[in-house]
């Protein structure tokens, strides 16, 4: 994640069932998550590559231990999602993020 987010597997794919991106929120560069906590459920997300644009909508939005890597499986027969990840919960006695913030938004059909 040195350039400020990231398919959480190596091997994503854009195409996957779940696609898990995560990201840093730091102040400074716009390509990180810095704003993502701003967001709210309803709220709409583009998914820009080199194919074109996939639109999602944010449905949920929860914070997880870091333990809980459920968020990232895929759910067979589900509508394509996009799960979002960063870091939350800072705690300064022990330097670590304890949480991990998850938006989950299902992909929108083109018309």
């Amino acid at each position: 994640m040195k350039n400020g987010l990231s398919l959480v597997d190596e091997n994503e794919q854009l195409n996957e069932q779940n696609v898990a991106i995560a990201g840093h929120r730091v102040e400074g560069a716009g390509i990180r998550f810095n704003n993502l906590d701003r967001a709210k459920v309803g709220d709409s997300v583009e998914l820009i590559t080199v194919k074109g644009t996939k639109k999602y909508k944010i449905n949920n939005i929860k914070n997880v231990k870091p333990s809980q890597v459920e968020v990232l499986n895929e759910h067979k027969g589900k509508p394509n999602q996009l799960t979002l990840i960063t870091c939350d919960t800072y705690n300064p006695e022990t330097l670590l993020f304890e949480e991990r913030m998850i938006y989950t938004a299902v992909e929108e059909k083109s018309s």
